[in-house]
């Protein structure tokens, strides 16, 4: 573990984040400021998790730190021009100005509109995707596995299946396996691996998850994941039971089977 005590600019965003670590036993994504040794400032994003015994008592932290000032400076240039843009009306200065923060003075008359500003934010916090998604759903992930049981006498033709699960700040759901480390980068995954991985949809109130079955055989249990579906769940769900909606739909049958689940997390 590093101690990180007086690195904080703000001590007591140093007690907001164990403060959260304690309660809910993993913080994503937490942005302060920090102070280096060299006297300067910068910007970081903090996911961690605390490491407890076995009375329930914090031992450690473990996670990551990412230097994010380049892109809180680019948040800080768009605030900036959107309050000019309000201010003048002329979206055209105010975004070569714009551009020439956040890209140098190289160019800073290049014509960029706002859309094209508000997309290269996007992308630069596409950056650091990898990296939050190789800690939730690789270091500290939990693997979902349901199996469905024919109990008729018939096969079920065709069959594919549903799962609505619901939106929770601390129940992350990965869309897809994620990247695997190499070096200071992150590489792509063989397509058969993530062919394999069911697909996610994430909305603002709810997770979709849906998979083909194909034929479902009499009386044998059969997995529902080819991969099991990885998810990350803090402390503060733990012990809770989570209420999944699903409909099976096949082939043979005349309407979907709808239910609901209980999954204990």
């Amino acid at each position: 573990m590093i101690d990180v005590e007086g690195k904080y600019i703000d001590a007591s965003e140093r007690e907001h984040f164990q403060t959260i670590l304690e309660s809910e036993g993993v913080v994503y994504a937490f942005e302060t400021k920090w102070l280096k040794a060299d006297g300067s400032q910068i910007d970081i994003s903090e996911s961690a998790r605390a490491i407890k015994d076995e009375n329930g008592e914090v031992i450690y932290y473990e996670g990551i730190i990412e230097d994010i000032t380049d892109r809180k400076k680019a948040e800080r240039a768009l605030i900036e021009a959107k309050e000019k843009v309000h201010a003048s009306a002329s979206d055209t200065m105010v975004a070569r100005l714009t551009h020439a923060r956040l890209f140098g003075s190289d160019s800073p008359y290049e014509e960029r509109s706002t859309e094209e500003i508000i997309e290269e934010m996007k992308q630069l916090k596409k950056r650091y995707r990898d990296h939050d998604d190789h800690f939730l759903f690789e270091q500290h992930k939990n693997d979902i596995q349901l199996v469905v049981f024919n109990q008729g006498e018939e096969p079920i033709r065709g069959a594919s299946l549903t799962l609505v699960l619901p939106n929770h700040d601390v129940f992350h759901v990965a869309t897809q396996l994620p990247k695997l480390p190499k070096g200071r980068k992150f590489i792509e995954r063989l397509p058969a691996e993530q062919a394999d991985y069911p697909a996610v949809s994430l909305r603002d109130d709810s997770i979709h998850v849906s998979v083909k079955l194909g034929d479902i055989e009499p009386g044998e249990p059969t997995d529902v994941f080819f991969t099991p579906l990885r998810v990350c769940v803090g402390d503060k769900l733990k012990g809770r039971r989570l209420g999944i909606q699903y409909s099976l739909f096949a082939q043979n049958l005349r309407s979907p089977a709808n239910g609901k689940l209980r999954l204990l997390l």
